[in-house]
């Protein structure tokens, strides 16, 4: 059956589709997929790490604009990147709380 497709000749409609899936890129290994639904490529090695997770947590800012930079090419390393971020800005809005509550509770304790 395969023999007689290859033999007819294809309308446009058909061309079509097997150009656009000849085009399309290979997706990474294990299926990984970005955020919004396009293909990722994987240069490299790309895995869950503590380390960029951590520097997410004590940079935040800095996290933000290297995961938006890594998340369609190191999909699982931005993925570190953000959870250690967000942890990292609620604990700095925990911290913040804390110590004005302490500020506000010593000025009415001095008063």
């Amino acid at each position: 059956m395969d023999k007689e497709r290859k033999k007819k000749p294809l309308n446009e409609e058909e061309s079509v589709k097997e150009s656009a899936a000849e085009q399309a890129p290979v997706r990474a290994v294990f299926g990984v997929s970005s955020d919004d639904g396009r293909d990722v490529r994987v240069y490299g090695k790309d895995n869950y790490s503590f380390l960029w997770g951590l520097l997410a947590f004590f940079a935040p800012v800095v996290a933000f604009a290297l995961r938006n930079l890594w998340k369609r090419n190191y999909p699982l390393r931005a993925k570190s990147m953000l959870i250690g971020s967000v942890l990292g800005i609620i604990f700095y809005i925990a911290l913040f709380s804390m110590a004005i509550a302490l500020i506000v509770l010593r000025f009415k304790a001095v008063s």
